[in-house]
């Protein structure tokens, strides 16, 4: 058998610089995970506050409730599981999201750090809708952490969900943003970040 060594391929390489531009009107879930829809009834005013806050920060509404949502399912198992007051473990997660990244992602990272990109700078052309039924596209093993959750507060998972979006958790697109610079889920962010502040 003659083996012959070829030479070439440098049309494949990724420069580490080159950035992906992700319009989150287009696609507005994170990248690279598999996806299912949650059906979600609001009323008139929850369903106002939430386009309106989608709105503000320039994403669309079912992607800032998604966030929203499984953010605070974050942050209260993690303020439970820690014993970190949540008032304080909240402060702690906005001030590491407000850090901005200091490397920047090449190759396989370059569509999450433009999400993440997205998340942070929002486009402010959404538009405002005030839909009363909301299709929140979550990732599969993040749907199946709120049924769960769901099953332990003996709620249907939509109640449950809608019952944490309530709530109107503000800031949180950026925790997101946070969590996919470091290739991380919100939830895995959340748990560090936590750990963090009660080793401290």
């Amino acid at each position: 058998m003659i083996l012959q060594v070829l030479e070439g391929g440098g049309d494949q390489i990724v420069e580490p610089h080159v950035s992906v531009q992700f319009d989150l009107r287009v696609h507005s879930l994170r990248p690279g995970l598999a996806h299912e829809r949650l059906e979600v009834a609001l009323d008139r005013d929850p369903a106002s506050a939430v386009e309106a806050a989608a709105s503000a920060d320039g994403v669309p509404s079912e992607l800032w409730a998604a966030i929203a949502i499984e953010s605070e399912r974050a942050l209260r198992t993690a303020a439970a599981a820690t014993g970190v007051a949540r008032d304080h473990l909240e402060a702690a997660l906005n001030n590491a999201a407000a850090q901005q990244p200091t490397v920047t992602a090449a190759g396989r990272g370059r569509r999450l750090a433009g999400y993440a990109r997205a998340l942070r700078h929002g486009d402010a052309d959404t538009p405002i809708g005030a839909a009363r039924r909301l299709t929140i596209i979550v990732a599969y093993h993040t749907l199946f952490a709120w049924e769960l959750e769901a099953a332990y507060a003996g709620a249907p998972v939509e109640s449950w969900a809608s019952a944490l979006l309530a709530v109107m958790p503000q800031g949180r697109l950026r925790w997101e943003a946070a969590a996919a610079e470091t290739g991380q889920t919100l939830g895995e962010w959340v748990a560090l970040q936590a750990a963090r502040r009660a080793s401290c």
